[in-house]
């Protein structure tokens, strides 16, 4: 194909755009490297990204290899690879040609030429490094058949508008790498809480639920929208909202959806992005049931005060309110066990009296879910 400065304009854009699809959905990398081989006339491409902050390479794209060609390369070729080696001398950001890594003579003499690269009819190659790591170097290859010629100023000038780009694509993966791992450690600690916590935004709309929001039977999300149950608290709750969106001095507001059934309604500091979407959160609601029984997690617990199985279970029982005598008829214990276990807790806890107790277990424990 014969490139004009409108049609590489064109073939960027669309590439460009790629790039990004990639970034928000990892499985359109294949579709990225399909059409960049394509418009380099490429036969074979590898392309190798490295999350910032992760050993293991994350994302690795093949055209025209199979993966038992890149075990083979590695295991066999890669150490002795003018190629490969060349590359070593060049900064983040250089795109470069096959001769300018090594000279024909040393390539064409190499055993990696002749073992691998010439019985798959690769002869002309050219090369982008997109980031260089601690954990590893980002890099794009390419490498095509003897008759297409080597790769030429208008072949490596799409590669050097992309690479912007890349390399933004290679910080924006590991920023949504670290921002799904936090994420997901904070609704793993929600979800250990007994009471729900919902963030919802100024139309209702539910953003995010944790498991004991999900489980209430007194809520229901129709349609994503919140529902308290009826329709006076319905439009109770969407009024204490509109107001709440528009309070500059963010009070927390009290709303009793049924006569043990209430909901604290926080707002949502706005972000200094103004960009933020239309689904930012306005209002975090904490549910509280009271009569519901919850309980500490004995295991939790157990681990955090060194506690035995057995005290564990006592000292859950006691947290929730029950009585030593109480307590000896649910654990099936003598009171003279219960006193022993409330002596030893109280000693491994560093506490005088069950009211200390209480007081360090509520400060401490997240409660398990009734």
């Amino acid at each position: 194909m014969a490139y004009t400065m409108s049609t590489r304009g064109r073939d960027a854009f669309d590439l460009i755009e790629l790039i990004y699809d990639a970034v928000e959905n990892t499985d359109r990398w294949p579709a990225f490297m399909e059409a960049v081989c394509r418009a380099t006339g490429t036969t074979h491409g590898l392309l190798a990204l490295h999350v910032p902050g992760h050993r293991h390479l994350q994302i690795g794209c093949l055209y025209g290899w199979t993966e038992q060609d890149v075990q083979l390369y590695g295991q066999r070729y890669a150490h002795v690879d003018p190629w490969l080696v060349g590359g070593d001398r060049f900064p983040a950001g250089a795109v470069e040609s096959n001769r300018v890594l090594c000279t024909d003579e040393e390539f064409y003499s190499s055993m990696a030429y002749r073992e691998f690269y010439a019985p798959n009819n690769c002869h002309h190659g050219c090369g982008a490094i997109i980031a260089r790591s601690p954990d590893g170097m980002s890099f794009l290859t390419q490498i095509r058949a003897e008759h297409s010629g080597a790769y030429g100023e208008e072949e490596l000038s799409i590669l050097r508008r992309l690479m912007p780009h890349l390399q933004r694509a290679v910080r924006l993966h590991g920023e949504l790498s670290s921002l799904r791992s936090q994420l997901a450690g904070v609704r793993h600690v929600m979800d250990l809480y007994p009471q729900g916590f919902l963030q919802i935004d100024s139309y209702c709309r539910v953003i995010y639920a944790n498991e004991t929001a999900r489980r209430d039977g007194a809520m229901t999300f129709e349609s994503g929208q919140l529902q308290v149950g009826s329709p006076r608290g319905n439009h109770a709750l969407r009024d204490a909202v509109h107001k709440m969106t528009g309070d500059v001095h963010g009070r927390v507001r009290r709303l009793d959806v049924a006569s043990s059934y209430r909901l604290l309604l926080m707002p949502v500091p706005k972000p200094l992005d103004a960009t933020a979407g239309e689904n930012q959160a306005a209002v975090s609601i904490l549910t509280i049931d009271m009569k519901s029984p919850s309980k500490p997690d004995p295991e939790m617990l157990g681990e955090l005060f060194s506690l035995t199985p057995a005290e564990a279970r006592f000292t859950s029982w006691l947290v929730s309110g029950f009585s030593m005598e109480e307590i000896s008829v649910k654990l099936k214990i003598t009171r003279e066990t219960a006193r022993t276990h409330l002596r030893r807790v109280l000693g491994k806890t560093q506490t005088k009296r069950q009211g200390e107790l209480i007081s360090l277990v509520l400060r401490s424990i997240p409660f398990a879910r009734a």
